[in-house]
């Protein structure tokens, strides 16, 4: 066998396993999102402290989480098509959270 049609197969092995078991698939992804969205809810709620407490001030703060959020949000809507539709919507939440920090950071908003 060549390795396109061992790659296929081997794909074809893993799709029925995940079909044979999809309670366990739903809480795979399930877990998997709630780790994610935790993870990064602790970072969000955090950095503003530990970054206050390094003397950044409250602009360069929102500067800084206005930053990352647009940052993450253009990387995601630049790679939709790769990682899927339902995250592009993820992505534009981060875009217009991103905004409105840099919005607050430059006292537009």
């Amino acid at each position: 066998m060549d390795e396109f049609h061992s790659t296929k197969l081997a794909r074809k092995k893993r799709t029925k396993w995940w079909g044979e078991h999809i309670v366990l698939a739903y809480v795979v992804v399930t877990g998997s999102l709630a780790v994610i969205f935790l993870g990064i809810h602790s970072i969000d709620k955090h950095l503003p402290g530990w970054l206050a407490s390094l003397g950044v001030t409250p602009s360069g703060v929102y500067l800084i989480l206005g930053t990352l959020w647009c940052a993450a949000g253009v990387w995601g809507i630049r790679m939709w098509k790769e990682i899927g539709f339902s995250w592009l919507v993820l992505n534009v939440w981060c875009l217009l959270t991103g905004i409105v920090m840099l919005g607050r950071a430059f006292t537009i908003l």
